[in-house]
């Protein structure tokens, strides 16, 4: 399920999906149906992490947007359809959270990723046809089993820190070579892509990752110091705005990004006309004759999509779906952050750094809906504040196997004891 999560279509299942392609929702509707009724006969466990992450309400409510957007879609069916995956990857990722340890979890992410990553390697260099763009002006560039080249330079800039924070883990036991030579697959492929977003997000998340993983035994100046990256970062931005052409010129575009910022505008106006509610979840872009054919009459050229995962949002679900999202991401932030101090370890710094690879991806480009990021961010949202919860630590003995299933029972009943 992962490595379909991440696959063949670069994530493109429940966002921005060929109209033809049946496949893979059928497969995803198919897992996720078995994931539910898994869930249903182990219903305590969900409850449990529900009632320990009160803040999971807020992704709830988003998700309850994103169905009820049926109502007032510009193509009411188109956004049934594709509201039914999100619920059906949501139903997954929650499977995913409850039914396995941390250490599990992080293994079966590192099988999808890795298989996803050596798959991208293969294309580019024996399936150039797919493996690489052959249109203007990004003839050349990798793309491997991925849409677009920068869906490739984003995800495997998140590969590689992933595997760079397992190396400093025991959760591949004496294979830390692989985490090894995955993490240099993974740059190659950065680098391949041409992606200007995907070099910057592996150079800053490498970064944090060093940072928090210094920091990590001294919880009491983690946030400050935290919060001062946040400023830095403020600081750098407000230097490149000032000094665009330059900045740009050093990563090869020009100052608009591309284009970008005329789609930014362009798109902000047509929000603007339905600020609170949207246009309905993926009802936006979906065909040259839906209502993005107003920004492609006014920029001259058929547009995709926005560049901008913050903007997609409001164009699904407006305001006031949006809102619950940020809510949920900032709750997000700050629980990560708790998960480096209750638990210092290094494979507890993943959370913070996902997310930090979201806010990067989805600054000119959007990834924010797509399968993997969606149900990544559900699982975040899951987690326990003690990363050995599963989901209790009353009495159980180590960890071995797929499943949890009699350690989670008598828990259960040692909480309905006590």
């Amino acid at each position: 399920m992962n490595l379909l999560l991440m696959g063949a279509s670069g994530g493109q299942v429940i966002t921005n999906a060929p109209q033809n392609a049946s496949m893979e929702p059928t497969i995803i509707m198919g897992i996720s149906g078995i994931a539910l009724l898994l869930l249903l006969l182990r219903w305590q466990r969900p409850l449990y992490y529900i009632k320990s992450n009160p803040h999971s309400i807020f992704v709830f409510v988003f998700l309850l947007f994103v169905i009820a957007s049926t109502i007032w879609s510009d193509l009411p069916d188109v956004t049934f359809r594709r509201s039914i995956l999100v619920t059906a990857v949501a139903i997954f990722a929650t499977y995913f959270s409850t039914c396995f340890s941390y250490k599990q979890q992080l293994q079966n992410l590192g099988w999808g990723l890795g298989i996803t990553a050596l798959l991208s390697l293969a294309f580019g260099l024996f399936l150039p046809s797919y493996g690489r763009m052959s249109l203007p002006p990004h003839t050349g560039s990798w793309r491997g089993v991925f849409l677009h080249k920068n869906a490739l330079g984003a995800h495997m800039a998140q590969t590689g820190v992933f595997f760079l924070t397992l190396f400093f883990t025991d959760v591949y036991g004496k294979h830390k070579k692989i985490a090894v030579v995955l993490v240099a697959i993974s740059l190659f492929l950065v680098v391949a892509s041409r992606s200007s977003t995907g070099l910057v997000a592996f150079a800053t998340m490498t970064a944090a990752l060093f940072i928090c993983n210094i920091l990590r035994f001294r919880s009491t100046v983690i946030v400050p110091v935290l919060i001062l990256i946040i400023f830095m970062w403020g600081g750098f931005t407000i230097y490149a705005q000032n000094n665009a052409e330059e900045l740009t010129a050093v990563l090869g575009k020009d100052v608009g990004l591309t284009g970008r910022d005329a789609i930014w505008k362009a798109v902000g106006d047509m929000i603007n006309l339905r600020p609170l509610l949207g246009y309905g979840y993926e009802a936006f872009w979906y065909s040259p004759y839906s209502a993005s054919a107003t920004v492609t009459r006014i920029l001259g050229w058929a547009v995709p999509h926005s560049h901008n995962g913050l903007l997609e949002l409001l164009l699904a679900v407006g305001w006031l779906g949006t809102i619950p999202y940020l809510l949920s991401f900032v709750f997000n932030i700050v629980k990560s952050i708790q998960l480096i101090q209750n638990n210092g370890t290094v494979e507890a710094i993943w959370p913070i750094l996902f997310l930090l690879f979201m806010i990067l991806s989805n600054s000119t480009e959007k990834n924010i809906m797509t399968a993997y990021v969606w149900s990544s961010y559900v699982w975040i949202t899951l987690l326990p504040l003690n990363l050995k919860d599963v989901p209790f630590t009353t009495t159980q003995p180590a960890y071995s196997g797929l499943h949890l299933d009699e350690v989670q029972v008598d828990a259960f009943k040692a909480e309905g004891r006590s």
